[in-house]
């Protein structure tokens, strides 16, 4: 299914970032984020949660566009199941910490998914992950601790309505 979304589609956001060096114009982020913040409202109405947002699971409709299509919905639940088939899911570096203090017998909500989309647009805004290592433990460890600090010269320079978003998003 991949490989027919990239041919119908301008790619996947993964691909775009790398293509791009991770440059992109405010307007190009805006678009972006509106479209992805709707796509999750309407998820999110329905009681859905996708919990593995990610680059790779972002598809962008055309080469020309930053709309995106949220794919792979393989570890997506309805938020008011009795028992999540996969309790704990996601992937380092993006999972929500809701989901990774996650057991069996607690609920989480949808809005999970907008850490993830936060820590997307992060990346969009920074050109760097919130959590940076090269290992998947290494990943995982920082995401689980939360030690994000967005208060340092690169965050100076980001307009103050996309910081107070981003801030939102991921604290």
């Amino acid at each position: 299914i991949y490989v027919v979304l990239d041919l119908l589609t301008g790619g996947q956001l993964f691909h775009r970032i790398q293509e791009r060096n991770g440059y992109f114009s405010a307007e190009e982020v805006r678009e972006f984020m509106i479209g992805l913040l709707r796509g999750l409202s309407r998820l999110h109405g329905q009681r859905i949660m996708h919990r593995d947002l990610k680059p790779e699971n972002i598809m962008l409709r055309s080469t020309g566009s930053m709309s995106p299509i949220i794919v792979d919905y393989g570890l997506a639940t309805h938020a008011d199941l009795d028992k999540y088939l996969f309790f704990r899911c996601g992937t380092p570096g993006y999972v929500a910490p809701e989901i990774i203090a996650l057991t069996e017998s607690k609920r989480i909500e949808p809005q999970c998914d907008i850490f993830s989309a936060g820590v997307i647009f992060h990346i969009l805004l920074t050109r760097r992950p919130v959590f940076e290592g090269t290992k998947y433990d290494e990943v995982y460890k920082k995401n689980k601790e939360m030690n994000i600090q967005l208060d340092g010269e690169m965050y100076q320079a980001l307009d103050k309505d996309a910081l107070g978003l981003l801030k939102r998003m991921l604290l």
